[in-house]
């Protein structure tokens, strides 16, 4: 979560709000801080503060116009960095900070007011006009905070009874706190040393401390009268000539403005504060207290809260020197008292005003640690619910896997449960998920192998163990990623030779697949999320960051960037990058697309890719049909998934289809598919989605399991979450073992052109990435952020080196958008069934990047593979055009587009 904390002044941020801020840090937050000049930067950053920003804030300022200004720079800082929560304090930064926030769409304000100030403790008639202007503001601006944070009741009560907000809007804390480790409990002095630490203001009280210590000085010459705090030049400050004759007849000591005053603290033997300043609870108070002080201040809203009158210290009435000097004098004289009153002073502050106590409170009015912490909760959470409900541990991680030289690990415990079966392959240990496809094949000092399942449509080929067997023999020939590059599939494939690992994934990165090398030990996994619980890994801060982007979820979904992964230590496997892991390290090379091809100059040459093409697509589908039992295809009235049904020509025998609807815009798929599945002959199934979770049995729970095996790092509608948790039953009670998906087919249908409604793409950069990644049209820190992960990840991953005949748009969907988006979504498919995607083949993919562009972006090509395949088929001319490819939206999403590229 990202937070701004808006100050009045620099010093105060870590003074009075550095033990808080370092909490948020804690709790995983990231803080940002304003202020009015560049006094103390270090003291700030050293707090763990992301970045301070500068905002020119005169505080006794009236000027309206100086106040609109600094509204409007708090309001572009705010678009910028676009904060969730903002935290304010003292009055221009609560009011100015809360309008501004509530403008710019933030939910969770809240303002503190940390007293009332000068304003509503003066009589002068200038400051009464201001202080009726002030309720205006006040007023205005609290109706827009989530809830307003008081340090005493009396101001609270005062805000409510005048209307500035409802009472159930108020909350009250005790104080800002105070840090009772470092204001430690020391020993009282033999003589008396009274110690009054203010700003030097009359309404502090301090010329009434200067004459009540002249007062006792006379009575108790050795006791000392100690001032902290520097000359101040605001309305009613105090100057040098104001207390010229206390210092000059040694009445006061003015060491000034120190910037530790805790030695000071461990001096003294009282600590006095007469102030008629509406304080809101004066932290130098706390202060004194922790250090085991007596403290004498005034009957006065704030300073008389934790003091109890006779117990730990006096209360005296304001303005009056005399009756603070007879308090002081009494102290001075009687030790014994002092004792005791230092007692009580530290026992009260210990139970009531400890800063961890007060950031408890402030944690809870607040939340920064309800979402942060929500990651670690909703963990503990499943655990508990898994280890009641032994029958939903199977969808833990379903059809997952890991590849590990580690031998450690505890196999009888979350998240594998003794369920999982371990495998040795050589140096590697293999675990997999019961419904997991492992296949090895061992050939003299070499052991390859492949999660998940492939065939091969150039030999029909279906069984993993020979396809492995003829990658071998292919490898001693020197064309072994030829070889590879036939098979059609979702997998990993990989070969252990000693303890060295080379590794890819599938064409299109349709089995999700990361890996990570760190303490000398290599996690080659399905699921990320596998590796964070075995290894007790953090999310990043950039991860959090996108996460909670207002956008995350626009185009194309949710999805990190480049070959990111939740975790620091995880990175995904990029397709058509060969990863080797020797000495402990993992490097990688690109072996695809690297050759030039020739785009179709002839319709003769035209129609020769599209039949080549369209004949793999028949071969995987005669595959597919005799590879699993009961095959379901998933059938709408779309182009893909139109062409993947022609490509059953002659096996719809062996096949049967379902559609969905979810929403209503599916309907019309619906419809369509219900009229091809009739006209072939082959048995459907409609299933209409629940509009309701509440009869979808075990709903919570599965949707629990299925937020742990992303990471927590996609965020589903509710009606995406009800067709996964529907699905999931009954394709099982159908005994369904695969489901036919028409996906990795937009990489040659020119997805991106279509979406925005483009004939051409910019050149390759990381502006275009990011561009086609995410919108980012005011968050520009965000975007430059993304911008430097696509820069790396452009040059890391070579993308100089591919021919200009493969757009840079069409690499980034393959390898980015399928890698990143498509993978993770098949992954929480296979929860119900095996993904199959007969079009997950390179050669065919390679094959078709031949076709020219603009018969991609009309999918004329996928009409003449449906035409070839199925004739019937195509005259019924049943395409649907999906709702969010109307040229109306892809006009708008180009003028989106187009205005990112030209932003700085």
């Amino acid at each position: 979560m990202r937070i701004l904390v808006i100050s009045p002044k620099n010093k105060t941020v870590f003074n009075f709000r550095g033990d808080l801020i370092r909490d948020m840090i804690e709790k995983g937050n990231e803080v940002y801080v304003t202020g009015p000049n560049r006094d103390f930067i270090e003291d700030i950053m050293a707090l763990g503060v992301k970045e301070f920003i500068e905002i020119p804030l005169v505080k006794d300022n009236m000027s309206v116009l100086g106040d609109l200004a600094y509204l409007k720079k708090l309001r572009e800082i705010m678009k910028c960095i676009q904060p969730e929560l903002v935290f304010g304090y003292t009055i221009k930064p609560v009011i100015y900070g809360t309008i501004g926030a509530r403008s710019c769409g933030i939910k969770e304000i809240y303002p503190m007011i940390t007293g009332l100030g000068r304003v509503y403790a003066s009589e002068n008639l200038k400051i009464k006009l201001v202080r009726r202007i002030t309720k205006i503001l006040y007023r205005i601006a609290l109706k827009g905070a989530s809830k307003v944070i008081f340090q005493n009741p009396d101001d609270m009560q005062e805000f409510v009874k005048e209307g500035c907000l409802p009472a159930d809007k108020a909350v009250t804390v005790n104080g800002s706190g105070v840090n009772m480790k470092r204001f430690c409990r020391s020993e009282i002095p033999e003589k008396p040393v009274f110690l009054m630490v203010s700003r030097m203001i009359r309404e502090k009280g301090v010329l009434d401390f200067a004459r009540a210590a002249r007062a006792v000085k006379k009575k108790v010459p050795e006791a000392r009268f100690i001032i902290l705090g520097g000359y101040d030049n605001s309305i009613g400050g105090l100057r040098e000539k104001d207390l010229k004759e206390y210092i000059e007849d040694g009445s006061i000591e003015l060491p000034g403005e120190v910037k530790d005053p805790v030695s000071f603290y461990g001096q003294s033997s009282v600590f006095v504060l007469p102030s008629y300043y509406r304080e809101g609870l004066p932290r130098t108070i706390l202060e004194g207290m922790s250090c085991g002080r007596p403290v004498i201040t005034t009957d006065w809203p704030g300073c008389r809260e934790p003091v109890k009158d006779g117990v730990n210290g006096y209360l005296v009435p304001v303005k009056n020197p005399k009756e603070l000097a007879k308090k002081m004098y009494q102290l001075a004289v009687d030790r014994k008292k002092v004792l005791a009153m230092s007692e009580e002073s530290y026992k009260i502050c210990r139970e009531k005003y400890d800063v961890e106590i007060i950031n408890g409170q402030m944690r809870n009015i607040m939340g920064y640690e309800r979402s942060l912490d929500m990651r670690d909760t909703r963990v503990e959470s499943l655990k508990n619910m898994l280890d009641v409900r032994l029958d939903l541990r199977d969808y833990l991680f379903r059809r997952g896997f890991l590849l590990t030289n580690r031998d450690n690990i505890l196999e009888n415990e979350f998240p594998f449960y003794g369920n999982w079966k371990k495998t040795k392959l050589g140096s590697m240990y293999a675990y997999t998920h019961p419904k997991t496809n492992l296949s090895y094949y061992e050939k003299k000092d070499k052991i390859y192998f492949l999660f998940g399942h492939a065939y091969n449509p150039f030999t029909m080929e279906s069984n993993e163990t020979k396809e492995l067997e003829y990658i071998g023999q292919k490898e001693e020939q020197g064309c072994m990623q030829d070889a590879i590059d036939e098979l059609t599939g979702v997998f990993v494939f990989g070969c252990i030779f000693k303890d060295r690992v080379r590794f890819q994934v599938d064409p299109s990165g349709m089995q999700s697949a990361y890996y990570g090398a760190f303490n000398g030990q290599l996690y080659l996994t399905s699921h990320p999320q596998i590796v964070g619980d075995i290894c007790g890994l953090e999310m990043t801060e950039i991860a959090r960051e996108l996460i909670h982007y207002k956008w995350y979820g626009r185009v194309m979904g949710c999805y990190l960037p480049a070959d990111l992964s939740v975790f620091d230590e995880i990175k995904r496997i990029v397709p058509n990058i060969e990863y080797k892991f020797k000495d402990n390290q993992v490097r990688h090379r690109r072996f695809y697309p690297l050759k030039e091809i020739q785009v179709c100059r002839t319709k003769a040459e035209y129609e020769e890719v599209v039949e080549q093409a369209a004949d793999i697509l028949k071969s995987n589908m005669i595959l597919a049909t005799e590879k699993w039992n009961n095959p379901y295809l998933s059938l709408s009235g779309g182009i893909d998934s139109n062409t993947t049904f022609a490509a059953a020509n002659g096996v719809y025998d062996k096949l049967k289809v379902f559609t969905y609807i979810s929403a209503e815009k599916e309907t019309v798929d619906a419809k369509a598919a219900v009229k091809i599945a009739d006209r072939f002959g082959v048995e459907k199934e409609v299933f209409e989605i629940p509009e309701t979770s509440d009869n979808l049995k075990d709903y919570k729970e599965i949707v629990s399991i299925i937020e742990h095996n992303n990471s927590y790092a996609i965020q589903r509608k509710d009606n995406e979450y009800r067709k996964r948790v529907f699905l999931i039953h009954k394709l099982e009670e159908l005994g369904c073992d695969a489901e036919i998906k028409s996906w990795t087919s937009e990489t040659i249908r020119a997805y991106w052109y279509k979406h925005y409604g483009r004939k051409t793409m910019p050149k390759l950069s990381a502006k275009l990435y990011r561009n086609l990644y995410k919108i980012f049209l005011q968050n520009r820190r965000l975007a430059h952020k993304v911008d430097k992960l696509f820069a790396k990840y452009i040059k890391e991953f070579e993308y100089e080196k591919v021919p200009a005949q493969y757009p840079p748009a069409d690499l980034h969907y393959n390898e980015v958008t399928w890698g990143a988006w498509g993978g993770p979504n098949i992954s929480e498919m296979k929860m119900y069934a095996d993904e199959v995607i007969i079009y997950n083949n390179r050669k065919f993919l390679d094959l078709l990047f031949q076709v020219p562009l603009d018969h991609r972006r009309s999918d004329q090509h996928h009409l003449d593979m449906k035409r070839y395949l199925n004739q019937e088929l195509y005259d019924m001319n049943i395409r649907v055009v999906n709702m969010e490819e109307t040229w109306k939206r892809a006009f708008l999403l180009n003028c989106i587009f187009t205005a990112n590229m030209m932003l700085p």
